[in-house]
């Protein structure tokens, strides 16, 4: 499929030994909605859904990429429009601050952010 394409090397460090770790059922785009009858039987493109391992570095990551143009096509979730989310990851970072004893220049890494909503707060 055109819109997808297999890694063959590790997104890090660029070895090409990927183990697969985990397959799922092929699946639609989270944002690709179908509309209203007669459509919702219509069919959907899905995409492979697995995670490979790198044998080197250990890294987990997806085994197929799809386009940029394609996922982000009808992409309409943003997590930082929502005032209730935005005040949520604000206090949560507070938490984490003072949990984890966080400073200025210590690394905080987001994992599945769309738009770094939750990363803002511990750059403030």
């Amino acid at each position: 499929m055109a819109d997808c394409q297999q890694r063959t090397v590790c997104r890090l460090c660029g070895d090409s030994t990927l183990e697969t770790v985990l397959t799922l059922p092929d699946t639609a785009l989270a944002n690709e909605y179908l509309e209203a009858p007669p459509s919702l039987s219509a069919p959907q493109d899905t995409f492979p859904l697995c995670l490979t391992m790198c044998a080197a570095c250990r890294h987990v990551q997806l085994s197929h990429t799809v386009s940029a143009e394609r996922m982000f096509r009808n992409y309409r979730y943003v997590s930082g429009v929502g005032p209730t989310l935005v005040r949520h990851f604000a206090e949560a970072a507070k938490g984490y601050i003072e949990d984890f004893a966080l400073k200025t220049g210590d690394l905080v890494v987001g994992i599945g952010s769309n738009d770094a909503t939750e990363l803002r707060p511990f750059k403030e």
